[in-house]
């Protein structure tokens, strides 16, 4: 098989598209076998994009599969009216690829922001608190001389069956 550069088998991919009815005018035209010129339309840039009953679809970069060019299949790109390659779904999967292979550096960079933001904003944070309390005094204690209760059962349960032992 010939090795064929980005360039020629966009030559080739174009003069396809634009003759798509025969097949054998772009084999005969550059002399290439049907297996070169269908593994040539697979790899190309050039198909990624067509029209089905006056619906335009394009090809997932990830799973290869045709889906609508509508928000419901592709996530827009924010300083662009343009669509990302790949598809909501091949997205997800590989956003959370990510989180799971990289969870001990996210949880790092999570955590030195949050002690980032508590330092810049610790008045902030403060008044916050003291607004939540005054506002929910009663709930607050009351939780509190529940958790009290409980956990002296609990110790005394603990030194109890120590003390059996």
């Amino acid at each position: 098989m010939q090795q064929f550069t980005r360039y020629k088998k966009d030559i080739i991919a174009h003069y396809h598209k634009d003759n798509w009815l025969s097949l054998i005018k772009t084999i005969q035209h550059f002399w290439i076998t049907y297996k070169e010129l269908y593994k040539i339309i697979d790899t190309s840039r050039i198909f990624n994009y067509r029209e089905v009953d006056w619906i335009k679809e394009k090809k997932c970069s990830s799973c290869s599969i045709f889906k609508p060019v509508t928000d419901k299949y592709f996530y827009t790109r924010k300083w662009t009216d343009t669509y990302y390659s790949a598809c909501k779904i091949c997205m997800k999967l590989l956003a959370t690829a990510y989180r799971i292979i990289n969870k001990k550096d996210l949880y790092i960079k999570r955590k030195e922001y949050y002690q980032e933001y508590y330092r810049n904003n610790k008045r902030k944070i403060a008044n916050q608190k003291n607004k939540y309390y005054y506002r929910n005094k009663q709930y607050i204690l009351e939780e509190k001389r529940i958790g009290y209760k409980s956990s002296k059962k609990q110790f005394l349960k603990n030194f109890l069956f120590k003390l059996l032992k």
